[in-house]
């Protein structure tokens, strides 16, 4: 017959199992004090039943429950089991005839069926008692159940088991021909199942085989190892918790629990069913040993802990685990200061949860103590991740703190980056780099290094003042470690440059208004610039210099030159230059030249042109430092003085013309003050339309010719016009005409 108490009203089933002997349980039902059982038999049977238990029929646990149960005048008999199937699911009845015993054995047939699993009929297979103690010094309690295994032996089975509720002496009874392992454990949570955090022990890992009774199977139970506590949480992060033990301040899951945060569906309604606050957990299957509890949300989903995930830790020293410890509880993402840190972070590095101060950087990374908990970087290791490189000069430049992979470049800045070096001192930086030392030199090898603590900037020192590019070369070390070699470069220029062949010499004599310094300059270490008179010289190559019409005073002038290079090296030359006018009574003798010119009795030059307002003309002169100023008056004013370009012996000049006739006056003057008049009759005539349009005067070209354009009045229709004696195409418009050269003007 089979009991199983259903869901809901917690009645029972009974089913038939069948017999040969035609023992039968007839009716099975619950009672207040038990489960009721009717045994049927034939009347002509007088022996003795027994009765048998099983919770499995798959590990075959049948035992024997019952007193020899008598028969005598009747058919059959009521018994009461108020021990056995109380608090069972499942639960299975036999019944027996106690007085057969086919063979001999001592053992009747249902025993040897049901509990042995032995052959009824073959004397030689029967039971043996096997027996020892239980010893346990724990702290614990609960039954303790014995087991012969035959499996290996890690496995556990109800097959022969017996139980204690106390350590001391035990018996079980096997099938003899048989190998077994010894085993037991203490069941604390009464389920009739060995868990793996329960003590338990064995007689030995070397199974025994039973042929006859034995003694002496002495088992010690050991306490397994586990943690068990509550955690707590109130903040909105989502995800599975992670709690483990690590022997070290780590989030090492090598021994941890999960509890998931989906965990189930609503019986009713079908919905999600998340873990609800505070949570039950428990760690097994641990070592003997320390370990610091930690618990964690996984909002990523990435089985491990992320930096700014919530996490929690019991307790800042790590506790003792030798058996089950219990009341490990704590609060996930508890700050107790309220400095943003979690108490976990300041517990790990600072020794208590109140002890670090968020704006302080121990480890001088360039990170404070908020932020290395942000980037869940250590506060007490400048380079977390022994890349080299600072902590925080890894988030500055964008690169990852926690991955030696991901790494800012090595660079190396010789006084600033500059590119000259008047000094054989020089400042070395290697930023953002955490080091102990560093060899510095001046070989590729350096192999004429020497080795100074690290420290940014490096001062070092040239071994020699040779002019000239200057390699300098380093590695980082630190304890056993050291980089690759870097390098960087300057050049070395403390010599200032030469200034040579001036021109003019010192105490030069000259009546000219203004004169022309050059002369010769060389640096073996880069290019000069040179100043006259506190004005960058006019031109020059790599060697040379000029400065064009530097005015003198009259007497004596100095004229300081200064050639610069570009490392900063400078040398002075000053030259004296004496502008004497005294013996210069000539004026200038100047010519013009006015397109259709001609010249009265007075020397004085006439012209006349079309509507145009700017004049332009030229002429030569005799004194290419004297100055010429061009004057205009009418009859309705003056204006002026223009002056005029002078290069050689070559003048031009211009003038603004009113309507009707003005008069030029062009006057030049030497250094000594002598000068000369040049009067001009200009005749502007509105009526007249006749100039140039393109290109405009002085316009600045990049060909070497081009064609000429310009307008005319429509008294010019029928007359040839010239550009330089290139033939021009007309256009009639009327109101005037236009022309363009057909070739182009060089």
């Amino acid at each position: 017959m089979a009991l199983m108490e259903e869901e809901g009203d917690g009645g029972f089933m009974m089913m038939s199992m069948g017999t040969e002997s035609n023992i039968v349980i007839t009716s099975i039902s619950s009672t207040t004090n038990g489960i009721l059982l009717e045994i049927g038999y034939p009347v002509e049977f007088t022996n003795r039943l027994d009765v048998f238990y099983a919770t499995d029929l798959m590990e075959r646990d049948w035992q024997l429950i019952s007193p020899p149960l008598e028969t005598t005048g009747s058919t059959s008999i009521v018994w009461l089991d108020t021990q056995y199937a109380t608090g069972s699911k499942v639960g299975f009845y036999a019944a027996g005839n106690h007085d057969l015993d086919s063979d001999g054995d001592g053992f009747s047939d249902a025993f040897e069926i049901f509990v042995l699993g032995t052959d009824p009929h073959d004397p030689d297979s029967h039971g043996v008692y096997l027996s020892g103690d239980i010893a346990y010094n724990g702290p614990e309690s609960g039954t303790i159940y014995v087991q012969a295994v035959t499996e290996s032996a890690d496995a556990w089975s109800k097959t022969w088991q017996t139980s204690r509720s106390t350590p001391g002496p035990y018996t079980n009874l096997v099938a003899n021909q048989e190998s077994y392992w010894f085993k037991s454990y203490m069941d604390l949570n009464g389920n009739q199942q060995h868990d793996e955090w329960e003590p338990w022990g064995i007689y030995s890992a070397t199974p025994l085989y039973a042929t006859t009774d034995v003694s002496g199977l002495d088992i010690m139970l050991e306490d397994q190892p586990s943690i068990w506590g509550t955690l707590y949480y109130s903040g909105s992060a989502t995800g599975d918790i992670h709690v483990l033990a690590s022997p070290n301040m780590d989030w090492d899951t090598t021994y941890s629990t999960v509890i998931p945060w989906l965990q189930g569906a609503g019986s009713l309604t079908g919905d999600p069913v998340f873990v609800s606050f505070p949570v039950d957990y428990s760690i097994t299957g641990l070592p003997q040993g320390e370990y610091i509890v930690r618990a964690f949300i996984d909002e990523n989903g990435n089985g491990q802990y992320t930096p700014i995930e919530p996490g929690g830790q019991y307790a800042v020293d790590p506790i003792p685990v030798s058996n089950r410890v219990t009341g490990i509880s704590f609060t996930i993402d508890q700050d107790t200061d309220v400095d943003g840190i979690p108490d976990w972070w300041e517990m790990e590095y600072f020794g208590g949860p109140t002890n670090a101060v968020w704006s302080d950087d121990p480890d001088d990374d360039l990170l404070n103590n908020l932020q290395e908990f942000e980037h869940g970087t250590d506060p007490l290791n400048p380079d977390t991740d022994g890349d080299w490189f600072l902590d925080g000069f890894e988030v500055d430049q964008g690169t990852d703190p926690l991955n030696p992979s991901n790494r800012p470049h090595f660079m190396m800045h010789i006084n600033d980056d500059e590119e000259y070096a008047l000094s054989t001192n020089l400042l070395v930086s290697i930023p953002g780099v955490h080091a102990d030392y560093v060899m510095i030199g001046e070989q590729a090898d350096l192999s004429d290094g020497i080795l100074v603590p690290f420290s940014d900037p490096i001062s070092y020192g040239l071994q020699s003042p040779s002019n000239g590019y200057r390699r300098i070369f380093a590695r980082l070390q630190r304890s056993a470690e050291q980089t690759f070699i870097l390098q960087g470069g300057i050049i070395f220029d403390d010599t200032p440059p030469a200034i040579y062949d001036v021109t003019p010499t010192n105490n030069h004599v000259t009546d000219r208004r203004w004169i022309k310094v050059t002369g010769s300059i060389f640096d073996e270490g880069s290019a000069v610039r040179v100043f006259v008179n506190d004005r960058w010289s006019h031109g020059g190559t790599m060697d040379s210099f000029w400065y064009d019409r530097l005015v003198l005073e009259e007497g004596t002038n100095a004229i300081m030159i200064v050639a610069e290079d570009m490392a900063g090296n400078a040398s002075t030359q000053v030259v004296h230059v004496i502008r004497d006018t005294s013996a210069d009574v000539t004026p200038p003798v100047m010519e013009l030249s006015l397109p259709g010119q001609w010249v009265d009795g007075s020397g004085h030059y006439h012209a006349a042109y079309g509507d145009i307002s700017e004049f332009h003309f030229s002429g030569q002169i005799d004194d290419e430092t004297a100055q010429v100023l061009v004057f205009a008056s009418h009859d309705t004013g003056g204006s002026g003085p223009w002056p005029a370009a002078v290069s050689a012996t070559q003048v031009w000049a211009r003038a603004h013309l009113r309507p009707g006739t003005n008069v030029l006056s062009v006057l030049a003057t030497d250094a000594a003050g002598n000068s000369s008049t040049s009067i001009c009759y200009v005749v502007r005539d509105t009526n007249i339309q006749f100039h140039i349009t393109y290109p405009t005067p002085y316009q600045a070209m990049n060909v070497a010719s081009t064609h000429v354009a310009g307008v005319a009045s429509p008294a010019f229709s029928n007359a040839t016009i010239t550009v330089n004696g290139f033939a021009t195409t007309k256009v009639d418009h009327g109101s005037h005409i236009s022309f363009t050269t057909v070739q182009k003007v060089p």
